[in-house]
Order: structure tokens, then sequence, then C-alpha cells
């Protein structure tokens, strides 16, 4: 599925509508100024790790394909896990 990801499309990806309602609920999520935001991605999906997270936030990635965490996340490798979710 990593070689092929790049011809994947909606739903298995999200679409530009997608991205906008989530960056519209991570901008709505208003964390105490002493907090650092976390955020667990379930699978390696690009286009979440490039959505508008609050600097400082913690980006961890969740995925069960060594393929996929090797060929598709964008991310700093140290932030993926191999396991099922």
């Amino acid at each position: 599925m990593s070689a092929a990801w790049k011809h994947v499309g909606s739903p298995l990806r999200p679409s530009p509508a997608d991205q906008a309602l989530f960056n519209r609920m991570i901008k709505d999520r208003h964390p105490a100024p002493q907090e650092q935001p976390l955020a667990l991605i379930l699978g390696v999906t690009a286009e979440l790790c490039f959505l508008d997270w609050p600097p400082g936030t913690g980006l961890f990635a969740l995925d069960s394909s060594p393929e996929m965490i090797a060929h598709v996340w964008p991310g700093d490798r140290s932030s993926v896990v191999a396991g099922a979710w």
C-alpha cells in the first residue's frame, strides 16, 4: 500500500474539506498556557501531520505497517510507534 499511497484519495485520505474541519476543531481547542498540547494520529496520514497544530504540540502517530511508516510519514520518525490501533 505504501507504494500506491500517492494515488489514494478520499475517503481513505482526508480531503481538503476534512482538513479544514480538523483545523477548525484544533483552533477551537484552547489548552491552558502551561499545558503542552498532545495529539495522536492513528495511521501515518501525512495530511494530518500538516494540520495547523499549536506551537509546541507533541505530535505522535501509530501505524501497524513499517513500510507505511518508512514511506508515507513526513514527520519525525521518533514520533511514530509501530503497532495495532
